[in-house]
């Protein structure tokens, strides 16, 4: 299919061109089976206020630098094309060398972690081959989620307006409305696969 699999750290990685041409439900096939594999899902920080890192991460060698960030852009295309917002890609050392014992990097695509942003990713993206990585996220939204009503709760009881408390809390209305409706986010990515 195109989809790189198998140890990619010394592989040159590109977006085939038939994907490019190809129907959005083929792009999603092709992206939801590398966000399967490299999706970094985030946990709610310790401090309860946000999401830790949210991202795509990818290991090569340094000679491929330049591959691994056209690669990571094309995703962000990929992405910001469905309006997810997308950050910078970030380049780290990586503790360990790939088979041919040369030192490896780890590059990152940053993903947004606003609460809409994140709704739109599991709404509007596939996650293939990777359950664990699914019900991750899901449990994330969920207690995310739950920290935001609570927050929410004790505005109104201090006399906040909705639209203060929504600034407050770095939300939409949209995403206010499902917040309130208490969605099960483990089961949106299930509901939206079924419509495909």
């Amino acid at each position: 299919m195109g989809a790189p699999v198998g140890d990619k750290s010394f592989l040159g990685l590109n977006i085939p061109g038939w994907v490019k041409s190809s129907s959005q439900r083929i792009n999603n096939e092709f992206f939801g089976s590398f966000f399967g594999n490299e999706l970094g899902v985030p946990k709610v920080h310790i401090e309860k206020n946000r999401l830790d890192l949210f991202s795509l991460g990818i290991i090569g060698s340094e000679k491929f630098a330049l591959n691994r960030v056209d690669f990571l852009k094309g995703i962000a295309l990929y992405l910001n094309e469905k309006g997810i917002v997308t950050g910078a890609i970030s380049i780290s050392d990586h503790k360990k060398e790939n088979r041919k014992g040369e030192p490896t990097k780890i590059y990152r695509l940053l993903i947004s972690t606003k609460f809409e942003n994140m709704l739109n990713f599991i709404a509007l993206t596939k996650v293939n081959y990777c359950k664990y990585k699914l019900e991750k996220l899901g449990k994330t939204m969920n207690e995310f989620a739950q920290i935001k009503r609570t927050k929410l709760e004790n505005f109104k009881l201090r006399g906040y307006s909705e639209k203060r408390s929504l600034s407050l809390l770095n939300l939409t209305s949209a995403a206010l409305e499902v917040i309130e409706n208490y969605e099960d986010f483990a089961k949106i990515q299930e509901i939206e696969s079924d419509s495909d």
